[in-house]
């Protein structure tokens, strides 16, 4: 049973429309019943309806609800697709353009490793992900490149990088999925025959989560819907993704560009009790960038909102644990969310639930940490105290501070420091630099494990090493969160042997199986839970400087992060809870403005 505003969406005909779906508002049941609608009530024929949405799954998904709807014997000819693929059909189509074109995954990794080596730049290779989505940022803004201040990067390198990729994927005729789009504008902008073939191709355009688009994608359906008739869904309230090009502000100036366009808000929220939805709302009303919107909750019971303080976030972890026990032995059916603003957030709670032997699922990789080259690092230190004279472990290690060792002299398989001293028995002050090196490596054994982590941080000098190594304040502090991570993981052992048998342990462990058929609890970031429901959402470390972000310096910056905090909180259909921490690393914490905002 659709309620008035839903019918009201559903029967829209002709002509611009803006649907304002907030959370757990039925958007995608509307999106459905009104391409059913328009075909059955107003004899549109269904292969000029094109409908668009921001991710594959989304298509499948509302596609598959589409087609199970109706009996329509020509409900396939629907077109159902995401901007990328909607754009690379029209470019395969009418170019040279095809699957064998497109860089994506370790081809595209490879392809700027490439640009980096040809411009004799050393980059790490874990920042080239973010150096992609930079990027991304620039072709999906159409920022022009010299003006573009890379937030992470010397801009210096990071135009000389840009430049050699793009120059790259000229000379091999290659494309990335951001290139898709301007690729598509220039041809629609330059040949008036083809942009005309296919404005008379579709007539009817659906677009889900508007305020996801960004300003050339906005720029492409202008050109296309000669006719007019877009029917536009979203909210404003849940854009994050500022940081590959979203423009929230397209959705605000959509009745501006199409004179006459009909609004509609979808204003019940169907997912959350009533106590949530008050609390959401009191939340995002703080943003001042967005429609006025006034929701309300079908629901008439309250629900639970919790907000809970701990001394840290091993205490935080082991809480939330014990919590989901008792949940999951109390109800037969019922879903868990953790929540987090991101990713480097979640060891400690992995850690928690796989000692508690609670499956559970995690989108992002729990092995990031355990492959970082400091984290080797750290392990062979600890290796070689304890006996191990693999050359691979001292070749890792030797020079980390630089003590001038020749890499000749770690000619053996084996290595032990009394080669090391026979190499140099006519230097000897490179005796006394190894000698010292041996005698720190050795004190690393009878500590505690928190103890060894910061002897060769502090005592040995790794963290001199990576303040010399990083290029950039961004890398820095990347590289210190990965050691404070480290440290922050011993503290739950009591002898340096253990830990290590653990480490060796969760090297191997890949997401508890990864398997998501059967679990009940689900970890993923603010942004990866978009579009997800759970009967009880748990938000780790609700803190200032983390949600929001420290990095949020600006009012736009601030309002994205709230809205993040606000779709974070929507996921939640009967309980929340808010935890925070009030230190890390001997740093005093606050709790997120956020909270007080809820006025939980």
């Amino acid at each position: 049973m659709l309620d008035n505003n839903q019918l009201e969406a559903v029967n829209f005909y002709k002509g611009p429309c803006i649907t304002l779906a907030g959370p757990g508002s039925g958007k995608t049941t509307v999106l459905v019943n009104r391409i059913k609608t328009l075909i059955e009530s107003h004899n549109v024929a269904p292969e000029s309806i094109l409908v668009i949405t921001f991710t594959k799954d989304a298509a499948l998904e509302m596609k598959s609800r589409f087609v199970a709807s109706t009996v329509n014997d020509r409900a396939g000819l629907v077109s159902f697709g995401t901007f990328h693929s909607v754009f690379y059909n029209i470019l395969r189509r009418e170019s040279r353009i095809d699957s064998n074109s497109i860089l994506q995954g370790q081809s595209l990794i490879s392809f700027i490793k490439e640009a980096i080596i040809s411009m004799e730049i050393k980059l790490d290779e874990q920042l080239i992900e973010g150096l992609y989505k930079e990027f991304s940022f620039v072709n999906n803004t159409l920022t022009p490149i010299d003006l573009y201040e890379p937030a992470g990067f010397d801009k210096d390198e990071f135009r000389r990088i840009y430049r050699a990729y793009q120059d790259m994927k000229r000379e091999f005729k290659k494309i990335d999925f951001d290139d898709m789009l301007y690729l598509t504008f220039n041809l629609f902008r330059d040949n008036s025959m083809i942009l005309k073939k296919w404005q008379d191709r579709f007539e009817f355009f659906l677009i889900d989560e508007m305020q996801d688009m960004n300003d050339i994608q906005f720029d492409i359906i202008k050109m296309m819907a000669r006719s007019n008739n877009i029917f536009a869904v979203g909210d404003d309230d849940q854009s994050i993704y500022g940081f590959r090009g979203a423009n929230p502000l397209i959705m605000k100036k959509f009745p501006d560009v199409y004179n006459g366009c009909t609004k509609i808000i979808l204003s019940k929220n169907y997912r959350s009790c009533a106590g949530l939805v008050r609390a959401s709302s009191n939340l995002i009303n703080h943003n001042e960038m967005r429609f006025n919107k006034n929701f309300i909750a079908n629901s008439t019971c309250d629900g639970i909102i919790r907000t809970i303080g701990f001394c840290d976030s091993n205490m935080e972890a082991e809480w939330i644990s014990k919590e989901i026990i008792s949940i999951l032995n109390t109800y037969n059916n019922t879903s868990i969310g953790i929540l987090y603003r991101n990713k480097n957030q979640n060891s400690n709670i992995i850690n928690a639930l796989s000692n508690k032997g609670i499956p559970f699922y995690v989108k992002d990789k729990v092995s990031n940490i355990y492959n970082h080259f400091i984290f080797k690092d750290i392990m062979s230190f600890i290796k070689i105290s304890l006996g191990c004279s693999a050359r691979g472990d001292f070749l890792r290690i030797y020079n980390k501070p630089n003590r001038y060792i020749n890499r000749m002299a770690l000619d053996k398989e084996n290595v032990t420091f009394e080669d090391l001293i026979s190499y140099y028995n006519d230097k000897p002050y490179m005796i006394k630099r190894i000698r010292e090196m041996k005698q720190d490596i050795e004190r690393i054994r009878i500590l505690r494990p928190a103890s060894s982590i910061l002897y060769i941080r502090k005592k040995i000098g790794y963290d001199s090493y990576i303040e010399e190594t990083a290029r950039t304040k961004k890398q820095y502090d990347s590289y210190m969160k990965v050691l404070d991570s480290i440290l922050s993981l011993s503290k739950e052992f009591n002898s340096i042997k253990s830990f290590l048998d653990e480490c060796n342990i969760r090297t191997t462990f890949q997401n508890n199986d990864n398997n998501e058929s059967g679990s009940r609890v689900y970890l993923y970031t603010f942004h990866a839970s978009k579009g997800l429901e759970f009967d009880n959402v748990f938000i780790l470390d609700a803190n200032e400087n983390i949600t929001p972000s420290k990095k949020a310096e600006s009012i736009n910056d601030l309002e994205e992060e709230r809205r993040m905090f606000y779709v974070a909180i929507t996921r939640a259909k009967t309980n929340l809870t808010l935890c925070y921490i009030n230190s890390r690393n001997n740093e005093k914490l606050y709790p997120s403005r956020f909270i007080e905002e809820m006025e939980v």
